[in-house]
């Protein structure tokens, strides 16, 4: 019984697209949200990652079904390397035709001499304990190039709907907020952590009345929902608590 409870994640990951992320996307419309994802990547990531050039090594850790390699190769980088332990996802990937690798993260990240000019790991460290997002940290940082840089996407603890996102995947382990999150990248070496709050959609969009409605609507009532969500912090006098979007931004610097 207790050796089935720590593989727990192992089994989970095993079937991840077919008992899990059948839950959340609609795999025959895939292309639709790689597009999306393309447009918020394009909308919040391109002034860290500019100065990159079209050939740079890229490695997206914890890939899932493709969407961040999509983004990444359609903004033209040329060199796009995404590693999953989920067999099913690796699958899914290589059917788009994206160069993937099935493998324990810390082992590859353990086991490989090239460098990296950027690692990603956007809605990853949530599935890892405080002690293994350390581990995971310190890996990435000896896989960095000397001006390489680190970007996570993070569900944020202080929305507090994000308490959901906690509890909505059984491999979730934990998340954290803009000073814990900062703090782990610190204490595993890194020079200088970035963090920000994002929003969880993009205002681009190929479709004219789309975009109207993202930027008059969506929008506005996104920005009132995190003044209310400050309000509520400043009624209980924590007025230190600044970052409210449901997600954060997190760049780490070598």
């Amino acid at each position: 019984m207790t050796k089935m409870v720590k593989d727990i994640r192992k089994i989970a990951y095993e079937r991840y697209v077919s008992k899990h992320f059948t839950s959340f996307h609609n795999l025959d419309m895939i292309r639709i949200e790689y597009e999306k994802t393309y447009l918020w990547v394009k909308e919040h990531l391109l002034r860290f990652i500019n100065h990159l050039k079209k050939h740079s090594k890229i490695l997206d850790i914890g890939c899932g079904l493709g969407h961040h390699i999509y983004a990444f190769k359609k903004l033209g980088f040329s060199n796009v390397l995404g590693v999953d332990i989920s067999p099913e996802c690796v699958e899914f990937c290589k059917q788009q035709g994206f160069n993937v690798v099935q493998a324990d993260i810390f082992d590859f990240l353990s086991d490989c001499e090239e460098k990296f000019d950027l690692i990603i790991a956007f809605d990853f460290i949530e599935h890892l304990t405080v002690e293994e997002g350390y581990l995971l940290a310190k890996l990435i940082l000896r896989c960095l190039n000397p001006t390489g840089l680190f970007i996570m996407n993070v569900p944020n603890a202080n929305n507090i709907l994000k308490l959901r996102e906690r509890y909505i995947d059984i491999t979730h382990k934990t998340i954290y907020t803009p000073e814990s999150i900062k703090e782990l990248l610190l204490l595993a070496g890194f020079k200088r952590v970035i963090v920000i709050g994002v929003k969880p959609f993009s205002t681009m969009d190929t479709n004219i009345y789309r975009k109207l409605f993202k930027k008059m609507i969506a929008l506005p009532i996104y920005r009132i929902s995190l003044l209310i969500l400050k309000l509520l912090y400043h009624s209980t006098g924590m007025f230190d608590v600044t970052i409210l979007d449901p997600k954060m931004l997190v760049v780490g610097e070598k």
